[in-house]
């Protein structure tokens, strides 16, 4: 059996693998962040990322810990094509700590205040906008080739209490508009820490109301941003312990709170 979880790291920060070198040590603990569906079928994730691109396959175990998998060579998406809409947008709640964390990662800010660190639990509602998007998709019908890949090249197996998803379409961006509302980074008093670490780094503006702050972000390349997943999961067992797999149609929102990359 080949073990896939061995020789991992954490990464829970937002463009990590871009902005540094290689994942980070283990981080704090956070809060389920849930990766809502829209009416469009995308589940937007909660961290842009390079990987869980079209043609890849990750994993949630039951702690929310998302681990890459790998891209099955076997299937070519297509694209980049632009997307039917000119904008998308998903609002998410962010644990606070993972949000500034975000923020310290686009910035190189190193930590807020005590104020803050104490409610690094909580959460905020996070409205993210991408403008532009494109999209990458696998054609046809790539089942085979996944679950051939999973179980027959890479010998993987479907561990218990994990659950592992393959990456129809991938919707793409190379930039992102955070929208927060002032009244919420007050409750927390978190409102001065944002400022200082976005000064003259980020653009930072404020909504026709002024009832919310905008954090506009542009990527050094485009990012995977928003996902429509199928579930791999075991249709039977045989003798032997041999794992009969299928693709299904993911129906429950799927809860990540760190992510893992090789």
């Amino acid at each position: 059996m080949h073990a896939i979880h061995q020789k991992y790291c954490i990464c829970t920060l937002l463009l990590l693998s871009i902005l540094s070198a290689g994942c980070t040590s283990k981080p704090k603990a956070v809060d389920t962040v849930s990766i809502v569906p829209k009416d469009t079928g995308f589940q937007c994730l909660p961290v842009p990322s390079t990987w869980m691109a079209a043609g890849s396959i990750f994993s949630v175990d039951q702690a929310g810990t998302s681990f890459q998998i790998g891209t099955v060579d076997t299937i070519k998406p297509s694209g980049p094509r632009p997307a039917a809409f000119p904008e998308y947008s998903s609002s998410t709640n962010f644990n606070v700590g993972l949000f500034l964390s975000t923020l310290a990662a686009l910035t190189n800010a190193t930590g807020w205040n005590a104020q803050v660190g104490a409610n690094a639990a909580n959460n905020l509602l996070v409205t993210s906008k991408y403008d532009r998007p494109t999209l990458m998709v696998i054609e046809g019908q790539p089942e085979a080739d996944a679950i051939n890949w999973f179980s027959n090249t890479k010998h993987y197996r479907i561990e218990p209490g994990v659950r592992y998803y393959l990456v129809r379409e991938a919707l793409l961006a190379d930039n992102a508009a955070y929208e927060i509302k002032r009244d919420d980074l007050s409750k927390i008093s978190a409102e001065a820490s944002v400022r200082d670490m976005v000064k003259g780094k980020l653009s930072l503006g404020e909504n026709k109301s002024n009832t919310a702050y905008v954090l506009s972000a542009k990527f050094p390349q485009p990012l995977n941003v928003c996902i429509k997943p199928k579930e791999l999961r075991i249709a039977s067992s045989g003798s032997g312990g041999i794992q009969r797999l299928e693709l299904v149609e993911v129906g429950q929102p799927i809860r990540i709170t760190g992510w893992r990359q090789k």
